[in-house]
């Protein structure tokens, strides 16, 4: 799934013939878009755990792609860019579920392709 058109026909196709689709499916879906904009902005890990999430970037350089810099200042209080062994962003988990977690990654990358 490499755009919103694809996971568009693939959700409405998977609806077609099996009816309304669990949570877990969904999730599913949304972890092969993370996986597709990890890839594009250079992420070497996507982590979600009870404790922490987080997205780890290969280099300083993946920062300057399209506007992600845009996109993380917009979450101010809900990611915070951190300096670990290369630059990762940390998520706020604060009363969110793991699912929330990962709809707010993917939003976050998706909205700095838009940009």
């Amino acid at each position: 799934i490499k755009n919103d058109a694809d996971e568009i026909r693939v959700v409405t196709s998977m609806r077609e013939n099996y009816g309304e689709l669990p949570a877990e499916t969904l999730n599913l879906i949304k972890i092969a878009r993370l996986k597709e904009y990890c890839a594009y902005f250079a992420l070497v890990k996507a982590e979600i755990n009870k404790k922490s999430a987080k997205l780890v970037f290969a280099n300083l350089q993946s920062l300057n792609k399209d506007g992600l810099m845009d996109s993380i200042n917009a979450r101010k209080g809900k990611v915070t860019l951190a300096f670990e062994e290369t630059p990762c962003l940390l998520f706020n988990k604060d009363g969110l579920s793991n699912e929330e977690i990962l709809e707010e990654m993917v939003n976050l990358l998706k909205s700095a392709l838009k940009k």
